[in-house]
């Protein structure tokens, strides 16, 4: 029926209006309806072109921005972009009604082509269905699992489940009943989640927007105006007293080498005694970096990171060789930066004093993060790969004033809410003329940049109280197990039904292969592997190119998540592989009569029964805290002491340090003598570096 050619164009805009700026997100579970509709009894040419307009039409809507850059490489970029819908509809099962299997299957394909969007050439996962529902807190819970493609793959589940029971097949009920279950589970895991707690040590952090037009943003004429008014902004957000100040991406109007420049910023973070991490431009040699820059308290550079993940045709040109000439179709600069090759994670520390004097006078808290430069946010496998590296929230710095005042921003946060709930990190963006705002573990934006309603192209801070965890989940450690498991159930699906074909037909498999379906995702499939090394900037090799998956099973020994299995006593746990640890900077009382009981007890002139009893609460209280249970070690040395023990710091998965709470509640004293061990200069060595750079916990 002529109508049908309107359906894909209807799934489209109503889809589009689940995205910001409209946030419709209810929308986006009845979205698909009608392109179901079109899509029956199509023969496959026809589903591919109803596919492709259904995906013009609906990247078209979500992109419109990108014309603000280029009217030349939007139309190419949506035009490519639409195969992904048209080969979910070309492999659509023509028979969908009468085969009870694809209530799974066709999720399970849409899952499957946007994990190919994600992945082809350098990918775009821009505006992924599942982002659609990112302000849908209990929903997106399951992405901690998942990853963001389970939740497209719920929203198609209950799309053809209402599709199924519309066109009133017989079992519909059944159909709508396994939806119901399904999703029912799914939002009770999330409101279980959202009410799930962190117990660990809040961080005070400041987000600034200053609002810098692009078009003033590297004239020299404006160079004083672009610091003075960022250390104007920064000065204000003091009065909230932030740990760690975060500045935009390329905030610095030059490169972070330059002597004049480079003393004026640091000047700023040593006359406000903060942290501050700043986007800049940084030149290495003959390299060019856009990188982000962590400066300490003292004036001191400390780290740098250089973004891995460029821009396509707006930092680099793929294939340049070939494509050169596409420099004069762009009205836009585009620039030739170097790809970053190292996951850093910067450290920083900062101490406290107590106001209990006998128990502590000093804690030192570390932190570890890590940041994602412009769009690196929008890929998964970055921010996981950086917390499975020691991060404990993750930064994104970004500028996307080119995109004017657009849904462009607001497209963007939704990216950053999905990695804080897949890898359960707070996550905290600062952005030039927004979105500028603090993201908890849960997804919540719980504190941003306004102005009266405004969060875009205006100026000012955001601080508030985070929590790092240290929780990996179960997406952090195994990645898109989920997406490859329906890239499984659709191949399994596709040979399934045309080997069936060929049966019937007497056709042989190289003539099933060489089918044009199956040359063409076998071409895309090969593509995820294959291109992506040629994709980026000459000479080098984007580290996706290869192929590498972490088996959700198998077990590896490692020093950074380890299983405690038995507390010895109050300052020794033993570990799974039956190594035992000596923790350093404390010294709980014995537990039993031993020489060193005696000694110590004439020494302090106390009674060996009270030592004792000591000695027992502080080893239960040890066991309380890290009885079977995973935590992080920080090893000072190699060197073992004359029981063999390795010495090391042990934190908490949720963030707290062992040592600070043996301290805290009095069952450990601080070192004051040096300890009866066969390597006396080695503990002599660590304690006084440990004193000199404030680790650990300390008595005047």
């Amino acid at each position: 029926m002529r109508y049908k050619f309107f359906l894909p164009v209807l799934s489209a805009l109503l889809l589009i209006l689940a995205y910001p700026r409209f946030n419709f997100e209810f929308l986006a579970w009845v979205a698909f309806i009608p392109l179901f509709f079109a899509l029956e009894n199509k023969k496959p040419k026809q589903r591919f072109l109803t596919g492709y307009s259904f995906g013009i039409v609906f990247f078209s809507g979500i992109l419109y921005w990108l014309f603000n850059v280029t009217w030349p490489g939007t139309i190419a970029l949506i035009l490519l972009l639409s195969l992904i819908p048209a080969i979910f509809s070309l492999l659509y099962p023509r028979d969908a009604l009468r085969h009870p299997a694809a209530i799974l299957f066709v999720p399970a394909l849409w899952v499957a082509t946007e994990y190919l969007r994600g992945h082809c050439f350098t990918g775009f996962p821009w505006a992924l269905l599942g982002y659609s529902q990112s302000f849908n807190l209990p929903v997106i819970q399951i992405a901690d699992m998942t990853g963001v493609y389970g939740v497209s793959f719920l929203v198609i589940l209950v799309n053809f489940g209402a599709y199924l029971a519309l066109r009133k097949k017989p079992g519909r009920f059944y159909v709508l009943f396994l939806v119901f279950i399904l999703f029912s589970l799914m939002f009770g895991y999330g409101r279980k989640r959202i009410a799930q707690i962190y117990p660990a040590e809040s961080l005070k952090v400041a987000v600034i927007q200053a609002n810098i037009p692009q078009a003033i943003k590297w004239d020299p004429h404006y160079r004083n105006f672009i610091i003075d008014k960022y250390t104007a902004i920064t000065k204000e957000s003091l009065s909230e007293k932030p740990r760690l100040v975060i500045w935009p991406e390329t905030a610095l109007p030059g490169y972070l080498e330059e002597k004049d420049l480079k003393k004026e910023i640091t000047d700023i973070a040593k006359s406000d005694n903060i942290y501050l991490l700043t986007g800049t431009l940084r030149q290495s040699g003959s390299n060019i970096y856009n990188s982000a820059s962590l400066i300490s308290n003292e004036g001191e550079v400390l780290a740098s990171y250089d973004k891995i993940h460029l821009v396509p045709f707006g930092e680099f040109i793929p294939f340049e060789k070939s494509l050169f000439p596409i420099r004069s179709f762009i009205d836009k600069p585009i620039g030739a930066f170097d790809r970053g090759g190292e996951f850093t994670v910067f450290k920083f520390k900062f101490t406290e004093t107590f106001h209990k004097p006998e128990v502590i006078r000093k804690a030192t808290y570390f932190h570890r993060f890590s940041t994602l430069i412009c769009f690196e946010d929008i890929f998964p496998e970055l921010s996981a790969n950086f917390v499975r590296k020691g991060a404990r929230f993750l930064v994104n710095i970004t500028n996307d004033a080119w995109f004017g005042k657009t849904a462009a921003a607001f497209q963007h946060t939704q990216c950053s809410i999905f990695r804080a709930v897949e890898n359960r990190v707070p996550v905290l963006r600062a952005a030039n003329t927004g979105v500028s705002c603090l993201i908890d573990h849960r997804g919540k934006i719980v504190k941003s940049v306004k102005e009266g309603n405004s969060r875009i192209f205006v100026s000012g801070y955001a601080s508030e109280n985070i929590v790092p965890t240290f929780a990996r989940s179960f997406y952090t450690r195994f990645g898109d197990v989920f997406a490859w498991g329906c890239i499984v159930v659709v191949l399994i699906g596709i040979i399934g039904c045309h080997c069936e074909r060929a049966k019937r037909a007497k056709q042989s498999l190289w003539r099933l292969l060489r089918r044009p379906f199956c040359l063409l995702a076998m071409t895309l499939i090969a593509s995820i592997f294959i291109f992506p090394s040629a994709a980026f900037a000459s000479g080098e090799t984007y580290y996706r190119g290869k192929f590498k998956f972490a088996f959700p099973f198998g077990k590896k020994y490692d020093y950074g998540n380890i299983l405690v299995t038995k507390v010895i006593d109050g300052d020794t746990i033993e570990l799974e592989n039956k190594e035992r640890v000596r923790l350093i900077g404390i010294d709980t009382p014995e537990a039993w009569y031993s020489r060193k009981l005696e000694r110590d007890a004439k020494r302090t002139k106390t009674n060996c029964e009270a030592i004792m009893a000591m000695g027992k609460k502080a080893t239960a209280f040890t066991k309380s805290l890290v009885g079977g249970k995973r935590v992080r070690l920080e090893f000072d040395a190699e060197k073992r002491d004359r029981y063999d023990r390795v010495l090391a710091y042990v934190y908490l998965l949720d963030g707290r340090f062992l040592n600070a709470e043996l301290l805290r509640e009095g069952y450990a004293q601080i070192y004051t003598f040096v300890p009866n061990v066969k390597h006396v200069e080695l503990f002599r060595k660590l304690q006084k570096e440990a004193q000199e750079n404030k680790r650990g916990f300390w008595g005047e």
